[in-house]
This record gives structure tokens, C-alpha cells and sequence, in this order.
């Protein structure tokens, strides 16, 4: 007896437990913000010329989507082999928002995901999809589908109205400085993006705007960006379309029903946090360029399915499941 429990002692030691676990990684989705982008709405002084445009992704954007590509690679090819090492037309599907600083994400995310193949220079171009902004059924608009539930849901709130009334004051001088017109802490958002952004490129800011305005402006900024998804009335219907997507993917992966292994959806700061706050885990800051929001479908030893949600590499708890391992059957019931 003695002989066999140290044989068995030996054997784990040498075989850790991890090895005999029999969780299996069955299907992934990846939802990953765009990279460093110029902004969308620069402010007017001192002027300054974006040679890329504004609103698209910069070179430095590009590098980091091709490095969340090669972390795909690494954990999809290499570590749990859901993925073949070359490309395999219906092993994956990539979906971009119609914006041209997402579709280049998705191009630059899939050359680090997939570098080599037969195409020219030895490439291995990825089928990217999209849809039109006005109509995508997946995506939703900022401004026509998102407004209205800020105005009815978040505007009133006694969080958003103190923010506002905290540094309602400034709004005359931001405004004088900047040349953007601030009449509202939502109009805080465009102000503080573009300040945001110069600071991260070392472009030139407003000479009369103090260090601590700067700093005030983004912070609440960056708060203020997460706060319009806080109230699960917005995120809800917003998410809705794109966690039913999800749903179905998962439904049928866990029903063998598909040959489909992989999901990308390429979009923005905005699809992650409407997107975690449906699911009950709002977000109290802004995510940053190329994060990356992880669903990963894996079925235990017992031939049981879960959703396991990270963000960033960090896990996310959902609190309907107590955990960031939430059993499919009740994953799915989540937004409906």
C-alpha cells in the first residue's frame, strides 16, 4: 500500500493536476476594440493637420492589433488547438463595424493571427465582413440608436447630474480655449477624446488650458464614456442584437451543429462596455484601444458547457452566475 501511494505521489508531481483536467475549449469570441486611432472631432486650437484623417487608426494602432493577433494565435493554434495552424475556409468568421479604423483592426488583428500563406508576399488574406452603418443590425449607431436612451436614462440620473453640475463652471472657458462648443458634460466627450489623443501623439493643447484642466476634462471624459452604458435600460436593447449572435454561435458549437471554431467582432469602446453591462458587469471607466473582451465556450470532464468571460486577460464575474464561469443554459437567458 505504502509502495503504491508513493508511485501515485510521484506520478503527480511529475503529471500536475492540470494535465488530467478535461476542459476542452470548444468555441471563442473575441470582441476587440480598434486600436490608437487620430480623433474624430479635433479641437480648433492652436489647429494641427492629421495626415491620416480623422478618426483612423494610426500606425501605432495597426501594431497593436497585429499583436493581439499574434496572442490569438499563440492560445488558439499553439495552446488549445481549436484553430488549424493555416487557414481553413468555415473554421472562422470576422465581422467588422462599417468604419474604416475597425475593418483595418480586423486586417492587422488577422495578419498576426494567421502571417503566412499563399498570397502574394506570402500572405494569408482573412475575409473581413460588414455591413452599411445605417442599417447593421449588430453595431449600433452612437448617436440615432444611443441618444435617446442617454437622454430618457442616464442624463437624468443623479450621478451624471452631479458630475455636470461639479464642473458646469468651466464649460465657458473649455469652450473659449478649445474652440469646441461645451454646454454639457456630454459634450464633454468629444473635448476630452481629442485632448486625449494630442497628449498620447505629444501634439500641441490649448496654451490657456491649465494641466489640471487637461486632467479634469479626461478623466471625465473617460468616465463619462462608460457612464452612458451604466444603466442596463441603455445597454440592454443596445447589446441585445450582437449577445443574441453570440447565443447562437454558442448553441450550436455546444450542439455540434457547426464547423465554425471562431468569432471576431471588430468594433469599438462602446460595443464592450453596452456589451458587459447587459451582462450585468458595467464597466466605471473607459476600455482601452485593442482591448479585448474574451467569451470562450468550454465544456468539463462531465460533458458540461460554460461560458468563461475575461477582459483584457482579467476575468470578468457576471453576477447572475456568481462567477466569470457562467453554465450556458444560464448564459443564454441572460438578455432575453
Amino acid at each position: 500500500m505504502k509502495l503504491f501511494l508513493i508511485r501515485a505521489s510521484l506520478i503527480l508531481l511529475l503529471f500536475p493536476f492540470s494535465l488530467f483536467a478535461q476542459d476542452k475549449l470548444i468555441f471563442a469570441v473575441d470582441i476587440i476594440r480598434h486600436g490608437d486611432r487620430t480623433p474624430s472631432a479635433d479641437i480648433a486650437y492652436p489647429p494641427h493637420s492629421w495626415p491620416e484623417g480623422l478618426g483612423q487608426l494610426t500606425a501605432t494602432g495597426m501594431q497593436q492589433e497585429f499583436q493581439n493577433g499574434v496572442g490569438f494565435r499563440q492560445l488558439y493554434v499553439t495552446q488549445e488547438h481549436l484553430l488549424p495552424a493555416s487557414y481553413q475556409t468555415g473554421t472562422m468568421y470576422v465581422r467588422s463595424s462599417d468604419y474604416d479604423r475597425t475593418l483595418m483592426s480586423a486586417e492587422s488583428a488577422m495578419m498576426g493571427l494567421y502571417p503566412l500563406g499563399p498570397g502574394p508576399n506570402a500572405s494569408q488574406p482573412i475575409p473581413i465582413h460588414t455591413e452599411a452603418q445605417k442599417n447593421d443590425p449588430l453595431f449600433f449607431s452612437f448617436e440615432k440608436q444611443g441618444l435617446p436612451l442617454f437622454q430618457k436614462y442616464v442624463f437624468p440620473s443623479p450621478a451624471w447630474q452631479a458630475e455636470n453640475t461639479k464642473l458646469e463652471s468651466h464649460y465657458a472657458y473649455w469652450s473659449q480655449v478649445s474652440g469646441v462648443k461645451v454646454d454639457s458634460l456630454y459634450d464633454v466627450i468629444d473635448l476630452g477624446d481629442a485632448l486625449y489623443i494630442r497628449q498620447l501623439h505629444h501634439v500641441a493643447l490649448p496654451q490657456d488650458l491649465s494641466s489640471d484642466d487637461v486632467h479634469t476634462i479626461i478623466a471625465a471624459f473617460q468616465w463619462s464614456i462608460a457612464r452612458l452604458f451604466y444603466p442596463q435600460e441603455v445597454s440592454g436593447p443596445l447589446a441585445h442584437n450582437l449577445l443574441m449572435a453570440i447565443d447562437d454561435y454558442f448553441i450550436d458549437a455546444s450542439h455540434t451543429k457547426t464547423h465554425l471554431k471562431y468569432v471576431v467582432y471588430s468594433a469599438h469602446d462602446v460595443t464592450i462596455l453596452s456589451t458587459l453591462s447587459a451582462l450585468g458587469a458595467p464597466l466605471d471607466n473607459q476600455v482601452p484601444y485593442a482591448s479585448d473582451l474574451k467569451l470562450e465556450l468550454i465544456e468539463n470532464d462531465a460533458q458540461q458547457d460554460f461560458v468563461v468571460i475575461s477582459l483584457n486577460g482579467k476575468p470578468i464575474t457576471i453576477p447572475t452566475c456568481a462567477s466569470n464561469q457562467c453554465p450556458l443554459s444560464q448564459f443564454i437567458k441572460i438578455d432575453r
